[in-house]
């Protein structure tokens, strides 16, 4: 597993995005929820007033199975967000601030990775540093 102090700002961006984003995911899944159950009933009622032969009847059983099989699918990562959406949508009120904080870490790289030192005892060790190699001491 990678440490989480090996890149902070990409740490500090997948937790600002489970904030903004799961609980997004999570009433999304709630309408797709209903949006299948929709479906099933339609494919249920078709059964039930409409005449088929055995074909028509396996083909609409087989759209069955996969709203049944992808309603079940949405139901279980609903069910694993469940506990944590309470908490996530306290921090929801802080992603602008979040985003400002992403926005200084960068900075810091930026500045971290241009960084260069100015001698400030010896100046006939500054070529060294301007050349990035040791030239003279």
């Amino acid at each position: 597993m990678e440490d989480i102090f090996d890149d902070i700002e990409k740490s500090f961006t997948l937790f600002r995005d489970v904030i903004k984003q799961f609980p997004d995911r999570h009433g999304h899944n709630i309408q797709e929820v209903s949006r299948l159950d929709r479906e099933q009933q339609d494919l249920l009622h078709l059964i039930e007033f409409i005449p088929m032969n055995a074909y028509q009847g396996w083909n609409t059983t087989q759209r069955i199975k996969h709203v049944r099989r992808d309603r079940r699918k949405v139901k279980e990562e609903t069910e694993l967000l469940e506990p944590i959406i309470p908490l996530l949508k306290k921090y929801r009120q802080q992603l602008t601030e979040m985003d400002k904080v992403i926005g200084e870490i960068r900075k810091v790289k930026k500045r971290q990775e241009n960084r260069q030192y100015t001698c400030k005892g010896d100046k006939s060790l500054q070529e060294n540093f301007d050349k990035g190699k040791l030239v003279t001491i």
